[in-house]
Order: structure tokens, then C-alpha cells, then sequence
């Protein structure tokens, strides 16, 4: 779901980290968010049905709704990628992060907690074999012949 994008992988395994220190099954917000990216259910309903997510305490259906949320705040919104607004975002929506961006506030607890651990999961991606760069967010190795591969019953993904 991150391709080669140790930036991105770094965010999501800081916000899964931040959000539930890695449970599955934890709930927050009366029983409103759900699993390690503690998926509010309220706002993401749809967006839940358009991935065909049915479980939240599944890792791989919870951090796929996670991705594409990013990666809506990304592209619709026009947060800048792996950044404290992109982290204040995530947790305040996209309205709320505007207002507090407009009001001269950065970052929060949350995005510097968040930030912070995004970063030491960057620097250990720098140290993994395979990866020569993690500039700009993209390895420069793509999948060896060794990689192995991962069938989600759709298609068939290297990781």
C-alpha cells in the first residue's frame, strides 16, 4: 500500500505508533475510532465502503483507509506530504488543521510526538539494506528477486 515510499511507511508506522501503540483492537472516541490508525468511523464511512474495509482491527484494511486519507489531504487538501500539517490534519481533520494552521499554530503535541518518531523511523529506513536514499520520501532500490510476495486476493503485491 506504500510502494517504495519509506516516507510514507515512516508516517503511517509514527501515526499507528502515536495513535494505539500498534493494538489492533483498540477503540477511542466512544467506540468511534477503531484499530491501530484509530479510524474514525463517523467521518469514514464512505471511504471505508469505496476501499472495501469491513474491519478496522484488521492492520492491512486499517492502514489502507489511513493511506488514502493521507493521501486525500494530500492531493484535495494540500497539505505537504510527511509534514507537522500533514500530522495536524490527520488528527484535527482538515478544517480543524487549517483553522489552527490560520491562527499561527504549526504544530501540537500530537505533531511533534508524531514528527518526531516519524523521523527516527526514517533515519532506521536509511540503515535497511535495499534502501540507498530516502530523500524526497522514494527509495531508489525498488524489489529485488528476493522480495517476496504478498497475495491479497485481488493482486499480487511486493512489499
Amino acid at each position: 500500500a506504500c510502494g517504495y515510499d519509506p516516507g510514507l511507511f515512516s508516517l503511517v508506522m509514527a501515526i499507528a505508533e502515536y495513535e494505539s501503540e500498534f493494538k489492533p483492537g483498540l477503540q477511542g472516541d466512544n467506540g468511534q475510532s477503531l484499530g491501530m490508525m484509530q479510524i474514525n468511523t463517523r467521518w469514514h464511512t464512505d471511504r471505508m465502503e469505496a476501499l472495501g474495509v469491513t474491519d478496522l482491527t484488521d492492520t492491512a484494511q486499517c492502514a489502507a483507509v489511513a493511506l488514502d486519507y493521507l493521501r486525500e489531504l494530500v492531493s484535495r487538501y494540500g497539505f505537504e506530504p510527511e509534514s507537522h500539517e500533514l500530522c495536524l490534519a490527520y488528527n484535527m481533520g482538515p478544517s480543524g488543521a487549517r483553522k489552527a494552521l490560520a491562527d499561527g499554530i504549526t504544530s501540537n503535541s500530537y505533531s511533534e510526538s508524531v514528527f518526531s518518531t516519524y523521523q527516527n523511523y526514517l533515519e532506521e529506513m536509511k540503515a535497511a539494506p535495499g534502501v540507498t536514499s530516502t530523500e524526497g520520501g522514494t527509495a531508489e532500490q525498488g524489489p529485488t528477486e528476493d522480495t517476496p510476495i504478498i497475495t491479497t486476493g485481488k493482486e499480487e503485491v511486493k512489499p
